[in-house]
């Protein structure tokens, strides 16, 4: 027999607003195991709920239902000081994909709030806002490791090539953070025009820069990068070391390669030693 969703609201219709929090959650997660529009407007209506778990509740329901309806309302829970609230607002947005939460997503980029910031990366990074380039590239230089990594994926998930020329700039910038995460970024593009001022960066000064260039170059697989790579194995960091001893699993096998990496298990890094081996 077909559910009867009218029913099944109006068997609920109490609930959602009973003086027990548990018991409004309890009405929101049946109604988000519907999945049917008709429970879009009690849905929203619970985004103003006193109850934070209610609220975040209903928010992740309105994701689940699809519906493009629940943007709108969803975008005025922007201004909430819920902070914990805002980034699963965001998420919700996210996952809705719809344009339009673009501009409100980029302004949150700048929020004082980590969180907050690097949910609006990982929206942005699902929804693929090309006119988010220019936010998502001052990310490059967040406080936060976690977030500047963030800004780096949404960058590259944009498959943009407009985004290549400005990310390569980013790769000389005087703060290794940067530098550091435009790396990130080229590696995960997939275009060989970003090998050679990879290979170039393989000698910054900065450990974590030339750590993740290593890391890059893994990934795009260019067989340019071999040799400097092979290079790497006698970089005076041990990480970095790892990392191009690493790099050999996933490049293509060459003899050339061989005798560099029998001489680097006399490494004096036992994690360098065990990577070659594995």
């Amino acid at each position: 027999m077909p559910l009867d969703v009218t029913r099944v609201l109006k068997r609920y219709e109490r609930s959602l607003t009973a003086v027990s929090a548990k018991t409004r959650l309890r009405a929101v997660k049946a109604l988000a195991s519907l999945r049917d529009s008709q429970a879009l407007d009690p849905l929203i209506a619970r985004l103003k709920d006193e109850d934070q778990e209610v609220r975040e509740a209903a928010s992740d329901a309105l994701a689940e239902l699809g519906d493009p309806r629940a943007v709108e309302p969803l975008l005025e829970m922007l201004q909430y000081e819920d902070q914990s609230f805002i980034s699963t607002v965001i998420s919700t947005l996210g996952r809705l994909a719809d344009m339009q939460a673009v501009p409100p997503l980029i302004k949150l980029l700048r929020h004082t709030n980590y969180s907050v910031r690097r949910a609006s990366l990982d929206a942005l990074s699902r929804l693929g806002a090309a006119q988010a380039m220019d936010s998502l590239l001052d990310q490059l230089n967040d406080e936060s490791i976690d977030n500047r990594f963030a800004a780096a994926s949404a960058l590259a998930s944009l498959e943009n090539a407009d985004v290549l020329e400005p990310l390569i700039g980013r790769l000389g910038d005087e703060r290794d953070k940067v530098g550091e995460a435009a790396a990130v970024a080229l590696g995960y593009m997939d275009n060989a025009a970003a090998v050679t001022p990879l290979i170039a960066l393989l000698h910054d000064k900065s450990r974590d820069v030339r750590e993740e260039a290593v890391r890059a170059l893994t990934r795009l697989r260019d067989p340019r990068a071999v040799e400097p790579l092979i290079e790497r194995l006698g970089d005076p960091d041990p990480a970095v070391r790892v990392a191009a001893a690493v790099s050999f699993s996933y490049l293509s096998p060459d003899p050339e390669v061989v005798a560099p990496l029998i001489a680097a298990l006399g490494d004096t890094s036992k994690n360098v030693r065990e990577d070659i081996i594995t």
